[in-house]
C-alpha cells in the first residue's frame, strides 16, 4: 500500500507567477462576458436533422425548413432577430390568390384565426399570398428548448393543414369560407379515420 505524501505548504518566499487579478479566489468571476446568448436556430436545425426534414441554413439569422404535409409540403422560414430577442416563423402558401377572390380569402383568414391558439394568418397584398406567422419572444436570457421548437413546428403544420384545403375550396370551388372550413375539417377527419383503419 502506497502512502500519500502531504502537499507541501506554500512557500512565502517564492513569488506567485499569476498576477493578483487572475488568481483563483474560490468564486468564478466572468467580467468580460455578461451572457452567452443561444441562437434558437441551432435548436431548430438539430430538430430538423433528427426528424429528417429538408433544411437550409442561411447564415446565423435565417433557416428554411421543408415540412411534409398531407396536401403539399410546407416551406417554413425562421428568422432570429437577436437584438430584439424575437424568433419569427413564416409559412408562405405557394398558391397565388386571384385579386377577385381576395375578399373571400380575407374572410377565410378571419375565421381561421379565430380557431388558432398560436400564430395567425395574414394576407400579403403585394404578393397576393396567404401567410401563417408566429413570433416567439426569447428576450431576457430565455432559451428555446426542443419541446418548444417541436410545438412551434407542430402548430404551424396543423394550421397549414387546415388552411390549405380550405383556401383551395374558396379559390377554385368558390365555396363560402364557412363551407370551405367545414369541408376541410371533414376531409382531415376522413384521412385520420383511413389511417387508423
Amino acid at each position: 500500500m502506497t502512502q500519500q505524501r502531504p502537499l507541501p505548504a506554500a512557500d512565502a518566499t517564492r513569488p506567485n507567477p499569476m498576477p493578483p487579478s487572475s488568481r483563483y479566489s474560490g468564486a468564478l468571476q466572468l467580467q468580460s462576458i455578461d451572457v452567452i446568448v443561444q441562437n434558437p436556430l441551432d435548436v431548430l436545425a438539430r430538430l430538423a436533422l433528427a426528424e429528417g426534414f429538408d433544411r437550409e441554413r442561411l447564415g446565423e439569422h435565417d433557416l428554411h425548413m421543408g415540412l411534409p404535409g398531407h396536401w403539399c409540403d410546407h416551406h417554413v422560414s425562421f428568422s432570429w432577430k437577436e437584438k430584439e430577442g424575437l424568433l419569427q416563423l413564416y409559412l408562405v402558401f405557394e398558391t397565388r390568390i386571384p385579386p377577385e377572390r381576395s375578399a373571400c380569402v380575407r374572410d377565410l383568414i378571419s375565421k381561421l384565426n379565430a380557431r388558432l391558439s398560436l400564430g395567425h394568418f395574414d394576407y400579403w397584398d403585394n404578393d397576393d399570398v396567404l401567410v401563417y406567422r408566429q413570433t416567439t419572444c426569447l428576450s431576457g436570457q430565455a432559451r428555446l428548448n426542443t419541446a418548444q421548437a417541436m410545438t412551434l413546428i407542430a402548430a404551424a403544420t396543423e394550421a397549414a393543414e387546415k388552411a390549405y384545403p380550405a383556401m383551395q375550396y374558396v379559390l377554385w370551388a368558390e365555396k363560402t369560407p364557412e363551407a370551405a372550413i367545414e369541408q376541410a375539417l371533414f376531409d382531415i377527419a376522413v384521412r385520420a379515420d383511413a389511417r387508423h383503419a
